[in-house]
């Protein structure tokens, strides 16, 4: 153990051996690095920044813009304008190839014309059976009347015969009455020896012989039939040969109805079909829908291929303000509203040269528009995505760098940088830290 007089005593230590004095410049250097750090601080809290959305944008015009669209499937036969060029409504913008449209005219008015031949000829068709119907009417009635005539001197004669029969008979029995009182007389005479019997036997035969008179007579009373039925079964005969002959040429007749009716159908509908193909040789002609300029021409060259409802052309008024669309995808809508300030670096005319120009957000689209579609559409969009449109108004259609002048033109792309908000630049950085720590820390 060490003894308290053994321990060293420590001497104090000084300022001036750690770190040299500071000079008063080091000094007066400090405080102005310090003020110029607290200055900064105080002009970044200051200072406003402006957060701006980018969005790609082109030059249109106001108002509402005409789509020329094709009438129909075919191929371009030749075009009559281009790009720029004024038009009236009802130019021809494109003629479409008639070639096929022509084909099928020819066609359909050949099938019109052989239908109505063989309309023709059904009628002439009808018209003979007709005719035929009528002559076996009249041959029918006749027959019957030739029949009906035999039977009528069938049944006279069938009387005439019943009544003669009646009067032999009479006579008949009379002479046979007759004969039996002499055969009786001379039955009388013969027993009393009067008369031979010679005599006697001839007046039995007398007897005799009235006797099969009478029944002769009694069974010619009843005379047969057969005739009348005959001629009855001929009447009925000949109006059933002849009904069923009507019946064959009706049935005729009515199958060539039939065939009228199914070729009168089909030449309403080859009618109809040739009506639509003189409307397409019409509209095979594409002219435009209202007076203005050629704003975009879809058509390249001739022999193009289009389809129905294809927009062909778009036509803008004559004299119509100049606005610039952009479009915007759905996530940024957020942050837009109509009325806030907008930047354009129209490309035609270089930021370097001309700066930017001022425009306020004029209208927004209710809903997103599909990027192939919309005026706005940007060389580098997708036809797949979906974006708002938004119509920024320029204060002015000139840009003007000293004694150059740069005007806006149809057509000119642009980048528009549209002003949501501002916020001081010390706010903006630290959020913008703070988004990357984030980053960093996910990651």
């Amino acid at each position: 153990m060490l003894k308290p007089h053994s321990i060293p005593v420590l001497r104090p230590a000084k300022t001036d051996e750690f770190l040299p004095p500071a000079s008063p410049w080091v000094m007066l250097g400090g405080l102005i690095l310090l003020g110029g750090v607290g200055l900064m601080a105080g002009l970044l809290a200051v200072l406003p920044y402006r957060v701006t959305v980018r969005a790609e944008a082109r030059v249109r015009p106001a108002g509402e813009v005409r789509l020329v669209q094709a009438p129909l499937d075919g191929t371009i036969d030749r075009l009559e304008v281009a790009e720029n060029q004024t038009v009236q409504r009802g130019d021809v913008i494109a003629r479409l190839d008639r070639t096929a449209l022509e084909s099928q005219q020819r066609q359909t008015e050949g099938s019109i014309q052989q239908i109505r031949l063989q309309l023709a000829q059904l009628e002439a068709q009808d018209r003979w059976l007709m005719s035929q119907i009528v002559a076996q009417s009249r041959s029918i009635d006749q027959e019957v009347a030739v029949t009906r005539a035999e039977f009528d001197r069938q049944q006279q004669e069938y009387r005439v015969q019943q009544v003669t029969t009646q009067a032999d008979l009479a006579e008949a029995r009379a002479a046979l009455e007759f004969a039996q009182t002499e055969m009786q007389r001379f039955e009388r005479l013969a027993d009393s020896g009067s008369i031979s019997q010679l005599q006697r036997e001839e007046k039995r035969s007398a007897v005799q012989i009235a006797q099969a008179r009478v029944i002769r007579t009694q069974a010619a009373l009843a005379p047969s039939a057969a005739p009348v039925a005959i001629a009855q079964e001929r009447i009925a005969q000949a109006e059933a040969n002849g009904q069923a002959t009507i019946a064959t040429l009706n049935r005729e007749r009515e199958a060539l109805r039939q065939q009228r009716s199914e070729l009168q159908a089909q030449l309403l509908q080859t009618q109809q079909t040739l009506q639509q193909a003189e409307r397409q040789l019409q509209t095979s002609v594409i002219r435009a829908t209202a007076d203005g300029v050629i704003l975009q021409l879809n058509l390249q060259n001739a022999d193009q291929v289009v389809q129905a409802g294809q927009t062909i052309a778009q036509i803008s008024p004559q004299a119509a303000p100049i606005v610039v669309k952009a479009i915007l995808p759905p996530r940024s809508i957020g942050q837009i509203q109509v009325g806030q300030t907008a930047f354009l670096r129209v490309t035609a005319c270089p930021h370097s040269d001309f700066g930017t120009l001022e425009s306020t957000v004029a209208a927004i689209s209710p809903d997103t528009v599909a990027a192939s579609t919309t005026e706005t559409n940007a060389a580098s969009g997708t036809n797949s995505q979906r974006f708002y449109e938004i119509t920024l108004q320029p204060q002015q259609t000139t840009l003007v760098r000293g004694d150059r002048e740069c005007a806006l033109q149809l057509g000119m792309e642009a980048e528009a940088r549209i002003v949501t908000r501002s916020q001081p630049l010390l706010q903006f950085l630290w959020q913008k830290t703070r988004g990357s720590v984030d980053t960093n820390s996910a990651n």
